[in-house]
C-alpha cells in the first residue's frame, strides 16, 4: 500500500465507479501536480483500468515536494504561506506557476502585462476567500505522506500501458531532476519543456501534441524538439531471430542464454518451422529517409533498387550538392486522403493558420483563383527535360496549379500520386516537399522538408524588397529568422501548424467514413477554382491507389 493512500483513498475510489458509469473499461489517465500523485496511486491500485498514464509537473512525493532545489522557490513558498491578502497570495502563486519571462510579457491587444491579466484571473476565480489553512495543510500532508516505492514503480512499468512524464525546466515547486528520476523508475520517457509548474498553460501546444501521439497508440512519442522517445510498452516480438539471405531462420540467439540451451536437433526443428520465418521487404536509405516497399518475392529487391522515389528534382539536386534538408515527421489522427486534400489546398492557410507566419492572417484571406499549369507528361527525354524542378523527373504531376495569395507572392502547388505534394513559392526560390503515407485506419504519416535554391539573405535585401516588391518583405524576414533558428524551433512551428486544424480534420474524416468514402464527390461542395487540387486528389483516392512506399527517418542522414 502507498504511504499516502489513506489521504488519497477518496480521490482514487471515485474513479472506478465513474468509469463504470461511463461504461469505460479503460481510460487514459493524466495527473497534474498533486493529481499526478493520485494518478500514481490509481496505477498501483487498478492498473487494468488504465490505457495510458501521463504525469505532469509531479514527483514521487515525500521530501521531493519541498522545493529545496531552488532558493527562489523556497522564498516563494514562504510568501504563499504567510500571505495576508488575496492579492499577495495571487502574486506568490503566479511566481510558482509561470516563468518570469511569461509574466513580464506585454500583450498589446490587451494593453497590459500578462502578469496583471493573470492576477485578475486568479482573484476572480478565487471568489475572494483564501484557501483555509487547514485545507492547505491537509493537501501538503497528503503529498508529504505519498511515496511511490520501488516495488510499486516496477509494477507500473510492467503493467503494459504506456507511461509519459512531462515537466517544466523552470519548475520552482517540483524539481525537474525528481521528474527525471521518477521517469527512470517507471522506465518511461521524460520530456522537459520550456515552462514552469503550469506547463499545461505555458506549453499547451507541445503537451497536446505529446498526448495525441500517446493516446493514439503510437510506437513512439515525439518530444518538443521532435526527438523520438521509444515507447516502453512490451513489444509483440519477444526475441530476435537470426535470418539468412532468404529470410529463413538460422538461429535463435535468445535460446543460447537460456538455462536449457537448444541442442542441434532441437535447433534444426525450431528453425525449420514456418513460424520461425518472416517476410523480408526491400528497403533503401536515400534522401534522409528509409523507404520500404510492401512487396516480397525473388525480384522484389531488384525492383525496389531500380524504382524511382517520389521526390522532386530540386530536392535531389539539393541533396547531391550537400544542401540536405531536415525532414519533419508526424503521425496524424486522420486518414491519408484527408491529409492529401488538406496539403493540396493553400486557400485554407490564412484561416486555419492565422498568424503562424508573418503576413499569414485572416484579413489576407480571400478569393484564390487557380490556373492550371501545363507540364509535359510521358517518358521521352524531351518531356523529362521540359518539366520544372518542382516536378519529378520520372513522372509528371497529376495536377499542378498556379495561385495568387494575399499573404505571399503566390506560387504553384502540384500533386503527384499517390503521396507527393509540392509547393513552390513565386520569386522566393523556396520549395516545400510533402509526403503523405497511410499508417492505419484513420491514421496517416506526414513528412515535410523545405528546399531553397536562393542565396543567403543579406542585410540590404530587405530594403531592396521594400522598395521594389513589398510583398516579399515578410518572406525575407522569415527566411532570415529561420536561417538562424535551431532545427527544433522549425519542428515546433510545424507541430503547431498541424495542431491548428487537426481536430476538425479528424472529425471530417470520421464523418466521411460514416457516410462512405466513395461519396466524397456528392458530399463535398467544391464550387470555386481553388478546389481544383482537392478534386484531383479525390479522383485519385477514388481509384483506390494501392502502390504506396512506406517511408521512415534515416537517422544516419539527419544529425
Amino acid at each position: 500500500m502507498l504511504a499516502g493512500e489513506a489521504d488519497l483513498t477518496i480521490s482514487i475510489g471515485a474513479v472506478a465507479p465513474q468509469q463504470d458509469q461511463l461504461r469505460w473499461d479503460k481510460a487514459h489517465v493524466l495527473g497534474f501536480s498533486m493529481g499526478g500523485m493520485i494518478a500514481q496511486c490509481l496505477a498501483v491500485a487498478a492498473p487494468s483500468r488504465i490505457a495510458s498514464l501521463t504525469l505532469l509537473s509531479t514527483s514521487a512525493g515525500g521530501w521531493q515536494i519541498v522545493p529545496t532545489h531552488s532558493w527562489s522557490g523556497l522564498k516563494t513558498a514562504l510568501r504563499m504561506m504567510t500571505a495576508r491578502s488575496a492579492e499577495d497570495a495571487a502574486d506568490a502563486t503566479l511566481r510558482f506557476h509561470f516563468r518570469r519571462r511569461t509574466l513580464k510579457a506585454y500583450l498589446p491587444q490587451w494593453a497590459a502585462r500578462r502578469q496583471d491579466l493573470l492576477r485578475r484571473e486568479y482573484l476572480t476565480a478565487a471568489g475572494a476567500p483564501l484557501q483555509p489553512p487547514h485545507g492547505f495543510k491537509g493537501q501538503a500532508a497528503a503529498c508529504w505522506r505519498h511515496s511511490l516505492s520501488a516495488k510499486e514503480a516496477a509494477g507500473i512499468a510492467a503493467a503494459g500501458f504506456p507511461v509519459l512524464v512531462v515537466h517544466g525546466r523552470s519548475d520552482k515547486l517540483a524539481s525537474p531532476a525528481n521528474a527525471e528520476a521518477l521517469a527512470r523508475r517507471l522506465q518511461a520517457p521524460c520530456v522537459l519543456l520550456p515552462g514552469a509548474h503550469f506547463i499545461v498553460r505555458e506549453c499547451a501546444g507541445q503537451i497536446n501534441m505529446l498526448l495525441s501521439n500517446l493516446v493514439w497508440g503510437r510506437q513512439h512519442i515525439m518530444a518538443a524538439d521532435n526527438t523520438p522517445y521509444l515507447d516502453p510498452s512490451p513489444s509483440l516480438l519477444k526475441a530476435w531471430k537470426q535470418l539468412d539471405a532468404q529470410s529463413r531462420a538460422c538461429g535463435v540467439p535468445a535460446a543460447a542464454a537460456a538455462a536449457g540451451a537448444l541442442d542441434a536437433k532441437a535447433k534444426a526443428v525450431a528453425c525449420a518451422s514456418s513460424r520461425s520465418c518472416v517476410t523480408a521487404y526491400p528497403t533503401r536509405q536515400q534522401y534522409g529517409l528509409i523507404w520500404m516497399w510492401p512487396s516480397a518475392g525473388p525480384a522484389a529487391a531488384a525492383q525496389a533498387a531500380a524504382a524511382h522515389l517520389p521526390v522532386s528534382q530540386k530536392l535531389q539536386e539539393a541533396w547531391a550538392a550537400g544542401n540536405s534538408p531536415t525532414w519533419y515527421r508526424r503521425v496524424l489522427p486522420y486518414s491519408w486522403d484527408i491529409l492529401v486534400e488538406n496539403l493540396s489546398d493553400p486557400s485554407h492557410l490564412p484561416f486555419s493558420h492565422h498568424r503562424l507566419f508573418p503576413g499569414l492572417t485572416r484579413a489576407a484571406g480571400g478569393p484564390m483563383p487557380f490556373s492550371a499549369v501545363d507540364i509535359p507528361a510521358g517518358d521521352s527525354p524531351e518531356a523529362r527535360a521540359a518539366r520544372p524542378k518542382y516536378a519529378m523527373a520520372h513522372q509528371a504531376p497529376l495536377a499542378a496549379f498556379e495561385y495568387p495569395a494575399g499573404f505571399t507572392a503566390g506560387g504553384v502547388v502540384a500533386y503527384t500520386p499517390p503521396c507527393a505534394v509540392v509547393y513552390e513559392g513565386k520569386g522566393s526560390f523556396v520549395q516545400t516537399e510533402l509526403l503523405a503515407v497511410p499508417s492505419g485506419p484513420g491514421q496517416a504519416l506526414v513528412f515535410t522538408a523545405g528546399v531553397s535554391s536562393a542565396a543567403k539573405v543579406q542585410g540590404g535585401d530587405g530594403l531592396k524588397a521594400l522598395l521594389t516588391n513589398p510583398k516579399q518583405v515578410p518572406m525575407l524576414l522569415m527566411r532570415m529568422k529561420m536561417a538562424r533558428a535551431p532545427t527544433y524551433q522549425s519542428h515546433l512551428r510545424s507541430n503547431k501548424l498541424f495542431d491548428q486544424d487537426g481536430a476538425f480534420l479528424h472529425m471530417q474524416d470520421v464523418e466521411l467514413a460514416r457516410r462512405g468514402r466513395g461519396s466524397w464527390a456528392k458530399e463535398y461542395y467544391s464550387p470555386v477554382s481553388c478546389d481544383s487540387a482537392i478534386i484531383a486528389v479525390g479522383d485519385a483516392a477514388a481509384k483506390e491507389v494501392e502502390q504506396f512506399v512506406y517511408v521512415e527517418y534515416s537517422h544516419a542522414d539527419n544529425h
